[in-house]
């Protein structure tokens, strides 16, 4: 979406994903980004401002919509869930990354008959990239305390 001014200039843009609309904690859809969308690297320089942004950022705009986040989303609630949800971040990297990842050449053919089936297909679907992000996300679970 895109806010445009008097001039016509574009003014301030928005990105609105609506691939995952529901009614569910915001923890799911910041795991979801935070670990299927980055890596190793970049969650060790920013995890805990990312975070505190977004966190800082939702109690501008509950406020401004005449709310107190203390009342709706408060800080100790945010965290729980958190620690609660944010493995959600592992479930959907496990599924997402391999695919995203892939190469396509070494991605198996799915209309193959039963009879021709080879299991040796998979032995190399992973790719060395996805695997290094899947192994990232796992020591990143482990070392913010997630699992």
């Amino acid at each position: 979406m895109a806010l445009i001014g008097c001039d016509d200039k574009v003014v301030d843009v928005k990105f609105v994903d609506w691939q995952l609309v529901r009614l569910a904690s915001p923890i799911t859809d910041i795991a979801y980004m935070m670990f299927s969308s980055t890596d190793e690297q970049l969650r060790s320089d920013c995890y805990t401002k990312s975070l505190d942004l977004y966190y800082q950022t939702l109690d501008k705009n509950i406020t401004m919509m005449g709310c107190k986040t203390d009342d709706c989303y408060p800080l100790n609630v945010f965290k729980d869930q958190i620690k609660a949800i944010m493995p959600f971040g592992l479930i959907s990297s496990i599924m997402l990354l391999p695919t995203v990842l892939s190469n396509k050449e070494d991605t198996p053919e799915m209309d193959i008959k039963p009879e021709d089936f080879d299991e040796s297909i998979y032995d190399n679907l992973l790719s060395n990239i996805c695997k290094e992000r899947l192994n990232g996300v796992f020591r990143d679970m482990v070392s913010f305390g997630l699992i």
